[in-house]
């Protein structure tokens, strides 16, 4: 196991030296990043990722925290992922991410697979609601003015009698939820 390769790795990520980490995966090598519903092949793969992390993280630095090795083969990366939100991020079923200027850290980890002196398998994976937290400020000033609007609606619906007008007062109601839902979860706006 080398754990000279993995760093030479990551030293080439954060100086730019993309062609250079590119060259450390084998041809074939399998390339899997669940939070982003990708699974692609080979050197240039690992090239296009990296353009789309770093087009919505230009001044992104993955810093190595641990390195564990499972058998020959296998090693477990503990990364703290860094950087400043500055452009469009596409996050899979979570929707894309406009610029946001948001500084992010943000714990990854990445399962290398190590075969002749080459990288032959890599999955990055972290906790995509951690990273959305992150990117999404919640304006507390909207949702108050939200909480309010369905504290009258329960004060008016307990105050009303009828049946119809029960039925139209929880209708507003929620809409009113739904509002207040997207203050603090805008990404499951569809």
């Amino acid at each position: 196991m080398s754990e000279s390769l993995i760093q030479r790795y990551y030293a080439a990520f954060n100086a730019r030296r993309i062609p250079e980490a590119s060259s450390l995966f084998n041809a074939d090598a399998v390339l899997a990043h669940a939070s982003f519903e990708q699974r692609f092949r080979g050197p240039d793969a690992y090239a296009q990722f990296v353009a789309s992390w770093l087009q919505a993280f230009p001044d992104a630095q993955l810093n190595v925290e641990r390195v564990g090795f499972k058998g020959d083969t296998i090693a477990e990366v503990d990364l703290i992922a860094e950087g400043t939100h500055c452009g469009q991020l596409q996050l899979g079923s979570y929707g894309s991410f406009e610029r946001t200027g948001q500084r992010v850290a943000l714990r990854v980890r990445e399962l290398l697979e190590l075969r002749g002196g080459k990288i032959s398998y890599a999955a990055w994976s972290f906790d995509t609601h951690a990273l959305v937290r992150q990117l999404v400020p919640i304006d507390y000033a909207e949702l108050t003015i939200h909480l309010d609007r369905l504290d009258g609606l329960r004060q008016t619906l307990g105050r009303t009698v009828g049946a119809d007008c029960r039925r139209t007062i929880a209708e507003e109601i929620g809409r009113e939820l739904d509002a207040a839902r997207l203050v603090v979860r805008p990404w499951f706006r569809r």
